[in-house]
């Protein structure tokens, strides 16, 4: 490999290594009661504590599986595609993935709880 690819390949991680760290403050600070700052915020998350403690689990696994999707296309973009549209995949991946997140969630949300 040589030292192009290895910055290259530098660059498309960097979303999965912010997961990386944003999945491991929620591991070792999870947000444990209902609060406006931290934590997965939603009307529907923060109904009630059970709401927020299944909403903040749900968000936390979603996290994980995030960071390792974006690792393997992050390698994968990197020796596939020049680095302007292996960051172009990237960062359009790692949006979609976040966002798609939020719709999952409150459609959990509403199945296990029904409001």
């Amino acid at each position: 490999m040589h030292a192009m690819e290895l910055s290259e390949l530098g660059l498309n991680l960097i979303p999965a290594v912010l997961n990386l760290i944003i999945v491991g403050i929620m591991i070792k600070f999870p947000p444990k009661k209902i609060n406006h700052t931290y934590g997965y915020r939603t009307k529907r998350s923060m109904r009630d504590q059970a709401h927020w403690d299944y909403a903040n689990a749900r968000s936390e696994y979603w996290f994980k599986i995030v960071t390792a999707l974006m690792f393997v296309a992050g390698i994968a973009v990197t020796f596939l595609f020049e680095l302007t549209t292996a960051q172009l995949i990237v960062y359009i991946l790692w949006c979609v993935l976040l966002v798609a997140a939020i719709p999952m969630i409150e459609n959990e949300l509403k199945k296990k709880f029904g409001t």
